[in-house]
């Protein structure tokens, strides 16, 4: 059990119960070592509890998840973890009942337990899901390393990509593009609401067509980061912290000018560039979400797409439409913000292309040679 919120222990007397576990020799079996491991995280949480009086701040000091998490910059990064360490322990535990992720001794784990749940997360999952989730094990048996939890020999044989190797594959049918025809039938959908909503939800799709914008860099906007003068869109929170501009279309200016008609009329004309609308039509102040700009992409796609569209097909769209229209493929990965040009590449569908480009060449040669 831990000893975090224990009262009345002296400082001097947890400091040297540290002293004494940190001069301790290399254990002679795993078993020690995780004893041991959770003797010391117990007693630093209470040098820690009887200096600072106990906050919960101060016991996050030593949380290894609570440290993983902080490593991690976006929101929408820190529940993917989170979802991802749930079903490690679920694939650990076989949905059985079990401590949950923020207080789990992670540290215990041992190599049958990472093996087993590497496998179950392969059955039950497409391997970039697998990996996403096995990426959040790996992060959380480190940092319990660098919070001395674990040793390096222990945690290299949990948690290092020999000892805890990516789940092979890939998921080749995500994503699609939408065509000319259905991005029409979606920006009329908007026009036929007449409320603020239809304006920005218009020139939410606009940015998202015509930008290829994540959801999460266009829920960030803000009214300033549209650049009329130098015809950009500003992404200043792109992933990695990375900024970069984004053309400004005509198409762009003109919905999102319409939507700022309505923000102005509202009394505001600066802050988050899309907010959320009230009952009554009036803009808001507090800026969407990358959740609700996927909600509202399904709301305008219910009745008018025949198969259902997402902000991450949007952005495969823009990619698609701008390498069929002759831009090289190392533009498209700046304007898309990519860190690597293998992921544009595989945004691209590059090889599935050639592969079907090099069948109807056969075909078409079979046919003429009437063979």
């Amino acid at each position: 059990m831990s000893l975090i919120g224990r009262q009345g222990l002296e400082k001097d007397e947890i400091v040297s119960k540290i002293k004494h576990l940190d001069g301790c020799g290399a254990a002679s079996s795993t078993g020690d070592v995780g004893s041991r491991a959770r003797a010391r995280f117990d007693a630093q949480v209470d040098v820690a509890s009887s200096a600072l009086a106990v906050t919960d701040a101060t016991a996050q000091l030593l949380n290894p998840v609570a440290q993983y998490l902080a490593t991690l910059q976006s929101p929408h990064s820190k529940r993917m973890m989170m979802v991802g360490l749930r079903a490690c322990l679920d694939a650990w535990f076989k949905d059985k009942p079990h401590e949950p992720v923020e207080t789990f001794p992670w540290w215990e784990a041992r190599y049958e337990h990472t093996n087993l749940i590497r496998s179950a997360l392969a059955a039950a999952y497409s391997p970039p899901t697998a990996n996403l989730y096995l990426a959040a094990l790996r992060g959380v048996l480190k940092t319990c390393w660098k919070l001395r939890l674990m040793t390096w020999e222990g945690y290299g044989a949990v948690g290092s990509k020999e000892a805890l190797p990516a789940v092979k594959g890939s998921n080749p049918d995500a994503g699609r593009r939408l065509t000319r025809a259905e991005q029409t039938a979606l920006y009329a959908a908007c026009e036929r609401d007449a409320t603020p909503s239809g304006r920005r939800d218009a020139a939410v799709l606009a940015v998202l067509f015509d930008a290829g914008l994540r959801r999460s860099e266009l829920a960030a906007l803000r009214c300033d980061d549209i650049d009329r003068v130098g015809r950009a869109v500003v992404v200043r929170a792109g992933k990695g912290k990375k900024s970069r501009r984004a053309p400004l279309t005509d198409n762009v200016e003109r919905r999102v000018g319409a939507w700022l008609d309505a923000v102005r009329r509202s009394g505001r004309g600066s802050g988050p560039l899309f907010t959320a609308v009230s009952r009554a039509g009036k803009a808001g102040s507090t800026s969407i979400s990358g959740r609700f700009v996927a909600t509202l992409l399904a709301k305008r796609a219910s009745g008018v797409l025949t198969t259902p569209a997402s902000p991450h097909d949007t952005r495969r769209t823009f990619a698609t439409d701008l390498s069929d229209a002759g831009v090289g493929l190392e533009r498209i990965c700046h304007l898309l913000g990519h860190a690597s040009i293998e992921t544009t590449r595989r945004y691209l569908k590059l090889d599935a292309r050639a592969d079907a480009e090099a069948v109807d060449t056969m075909t078409t040669w079979r046919d003429k040679a009437k063979l």
